[in-house]
């Protein structure tokens, strides 16, 4: 059992041989202690590890055989007519599966792969955008905050590029619309870890015609919806099982049924396709009434592009004791003045029980190398002071 922690590059497609993925800001006692239980877990050789969680926002380690991965890479080399004179240019980190799996697809079409060389691994949209042109990139995938950075800065894409991959998050019609303006050939796809990346993908021109496209399933995945609307999946890119760790137990599952994977996602489906996605991890109850966490977002995203408000901020769950959850606003700002306009533009746009009752100030807005908001950790943290 190996651990890969600098270069998807090192990877031996071919060999039965095992590697972790780890993120390296976790502490080396948890390394370690990962790597022995993972060691423990038999049969699975010729696989890959990867992070991820669920709604519980519990840590599950993902069991991918590097087969699954190819079968997904494949797909995506089809589906963007990838041929070995692209170039894909990789901003995402290789212990995600949105970044390793750019390495799946170069190595089956033999293209190349440029890393992104952020300063101290931090992401910065003007370094991202020079490293594009002077890799003169065919491909990229980037995840929704990283579009909004791009558009907040008004940058046209480089002519070289073809297809930009947009993962790892909603994307909403605005920014979408926003970027395609400005030339950013767009195309937004749903995908999780579970299935070895992306699941449905935007058709490779329909950026052409100025509307938000519906995603279209992949050649290996077939998708169907359980009763109560989740999405299902089924595909030979899906995981082997999922490994939960909890101090000194530790439980391997294979959540399959009859070949099926049920997502946490609820979506629709028209004609085959994709219209539409809800995750439901992010649902939360206001008073009885649901919420999706994920369309506060988008409002909130479209809110500051509109306004060119370029300081960090995040919706956040607050646990209610007579509604259960309520939402504030976080903000990176020594003042929550800042984000007065915000506020009001926000909750002129949502149902009264949506609107934000508290804004907090904090020094930063903890984020996943995907950009993510990291919601528990930022609500943990004891630097958070009411406004005045």
């Amino acid at each position: 059992m190996a651990t890969v922690a600098q270069g998807a590059a090192m990877i031996d497609w071919n060999s039965s041989v095992s590697d972790i993925l780890i993120n390296p800001r976790i502490p080396e006692e948890e390394q370690r202690r990962l790597r022995e239980v993972v060691g423990q877990v038999g049969g699975l050789d010729g696989h890959l590890w990867l992070a991820t969680s669920g709604s519980s926002g519990q840590m599950k380690w993902v069991a991918l055989s590097k087969q699954a991965i190819l079968v997904s890479a494949q797909g995506v080399n089809a589906h963007l007519q990838v041929q070995a004179a692209d170039i894909w240019f990789n901003p995402l980190p290789i212990y995600h599966v949105g970044g390793l799996s750019i390495w799946a697809r170069s190595f089956l079409s033999e293209s190349q792969v440029v890393p992104y060389k952020g300063q101290a691994g931090r992401w910065q949209v003007e370094g991202f955008v020079e490293q594009l042109i002077a890799a003169k990139a065919t491909l990229t995938a980037v995840v929704p905050a990283q579009v909004f950075d791009i558009v907040a800065h008004k940058i046209c894409s480089p002519k070289s590029v073809r297809a930009v991959v947009v993962g790892g998050g909603a994307l909403s019609e605005g920014l979408y619309a926003e970027a395609v303006a400005l030339g950013w050939p767009l195309l937004p796809s749903y995908g999780l870890t579970e299935c070895a990346s992306q699941v449905a993908t935007a058709a490779l021109d329909s950026w052409k015609e100025k509307q938000f496209p519906t995603l279209v399933p992949l050649s290996h995945v077939e998708i169907a919806l359980t009763a109560q609307g989740y999405l299902e999946i089924k595909s030979n890119a899906l995981l082997s099982g999922y490994l939960s760790i909890e101090q000194d137990d530790f439980e391997f599952i294979d959540p399959k049924q009859l070949g099926w994977f049920v997502t946490e996602d609820k979506a629709v489906i028209d004609h085959g396709q994709i219209k539409s996605i809800s995750r439901g991890a992010h649902f939360i109850k206001i008073g009885g009434e649901s919420v999706d966490m994920r369309r506060l977002e988008t409002i909130l995203d479209d809110i500051r592009l509109s306004s060119g408000f370029l300081h960090d901020v995040a919706v956040l769950p607050f646990p209610d004791a007579r509604l259960g959850h309520v939402v504030h606003l976080a903000i990176a700002a020594e003042s929550g003045e800042d984000a007065q306009d915000i506020v009001k533009q926000f909750d002129t746009r949502v149902l009264p029980f949506e609107r934000i009752r508290q804004v907090h100030c904090v020094a930063e807005i903890p984020r996943s190398p995907l950009k993510k908001v990291l919601r528990k950790q930022l609500l943990l943290q004891t630097s958070i002071k009411k406004d005045l």
